[in-house]
């Protein structure tokens, strides 16, 4: 019975850009079923497709090793009770003491895995919350990061500490996991990756800390030059509203006015607020509001004391002319509060009836009907 572990359709079927070296001979090929390298703290996965290179192989019953190569691993795979469907006649070429090649083969795989890592090639996930000697954050749990350096460390009772070199987006430094009893770092090649007191690797940390730093003064300057955008659109924005309202001020003539609330005190007392603009082109003395208070139910209120419908107040000036400018500040604008002079618990709503203008020159304007309504906006609450 013979089962597929490699596939071996030429001698050569697949050339794949991989060391060759005339002392050994070798086979290159394709893995045709994913195959698990464990390497202790690290877990190397070998995919369907994926190339290698076999230089040497030994049968002993139903064991089968394998010197395999590839461009960042080289050692000997048992594959016990797995048979294969290589030519027996290439495989007798092959030198039979797997440990022969790796003298030749892994300083290669080495010097390959190296070049990837500094490319950021080895790509993976955070086993755990990682941070740099320096407590700068670099990545948590499942994030991805990039392994380009590694070491691990015997103390004197025999315990190792491990010691990464990752960088994200965000970060890049040398990491301590040697308080995790376990975790993976899965497809990177850790024995052959650089040691992280390896000065290519110092020199990698500051250049990629260097690029991260001036990533993000760029990302800053871009946002505050948005954010300083943003501001003068606000601020033109504000300024084109700010005239269209003076604009319709003015055709408000002789005023503008908001009844901005009524309040009730314990005794049903009534105060009425109002916001009074002038929109004229006279100073105005005096403005005398008249109206009357509507309970829930749309009906006139009666003052609980003179028994009258009719509330009146007298608003004192001076209230300055509309200006030339949007100037939304100026003293054309004026706040009327108004004593407690109409007495009715149920009052729930305020309507004006009329309004006498009083300028200094003593002309008088009335407003009332249609024409008040026209100026005059309520807020009910």
């Amino acid at each position: 019975m013979r089962i597929k572990l490699f596939s071996l359709q030429t001698m050569l079927l697949v050339v794949l850009a991989v060391f060759s070296t005339n002392a050994i001979a070798q086979v290159e090929t394709r893995i045709t079923q994913n195959l698990t390298i464990n390497g202790g703290i690290w877990t190397k996965v070998l995919k369907a497709g994926d190339p290698v290179t076999i230089f040497s192989y030994k049968q002993d019953g139903d064991t089968h090793s394998f010197g395999i190569y590839s461009d960042d691993y080289a050692g000997e795979i048992d594959l016990r009770g797995v048979p294969f469907d290589v030519d027996t006649k290439q495989l007798k070429k092959l030198p039979k003491n797997p440990k022969k090649g790796l003298k030749t083969y892994t300083p290669m795989a080495c010097a390959k895995a190296r070049e990837k890592a500094f490319l950021g090639k080895y790509q993976t996930i955070a086993p755990e919350i990682l941070s740099t000697k320096d407590f700068e954050i670099i990545a948590s749990k499942n994030k991805p990061i990039i392994v380009f350096g590694y070491k691990a460390v015997k103390s004197i009772s025999g315990v190792l500490y491990y010691y990464f070199a990752v960088f994200n987006k965000n970060g890049v430094g040398v990491c301590d996991l040697s308080s995790f009893d376990n975790f993976k770092i899965n497809n990177v090649p850790l024995p052959f990756l650089p040691s992280t007191d390896d000065q290519q690797v110092n020199a990698f940390i500051a250049k990629e800390k260097q690029a991260i730093k001036e990533r993000k003064a760029v990302e800053m300057r871009a946002l505050e030059e948005k954010a300083r955008k943003q501001r003068e659109e606000e601020t033109a924005q504000r300024k084109a509203l700010e005239e269209q309202e003076f604009e319709d001020l003015k055709l408000m003539d002789p005023a503008y006015i908001e009844v901005k609330k009524i309040k009730t005190d314990y005794a049903g007392g009534n105060e009425v607020t109002i916001k009074f603009t002038n929109c004229g082109s006279l100073k105005i003395k005096y403005v005398y509001f008249t109206g009357y208070f509507l309970n829930a139910v749309g009906d006139k209120c009666r003052d609980e004391v003179s028994g009258s419908t009719v509330w009146k107040y007298t608003g004192v000036g001076p209230v300055s002319r509309i200006p030339n400018t949007p100037d939304r500040f100026g003293s054309y604008i004026k706040y009327f509060h108004s004593d407690p002079l109409f007495y009715s618990k149920n009052a729930r709503k305020f309507r004006l009836s009329s309004v006498t203008i009083e300028y200094m020159n003593g002309k008088k304007t009335v407003l009332s009907g249609a024409e008040l309504d026209d100026r005059v906006d309520y807020t009910d609450y």
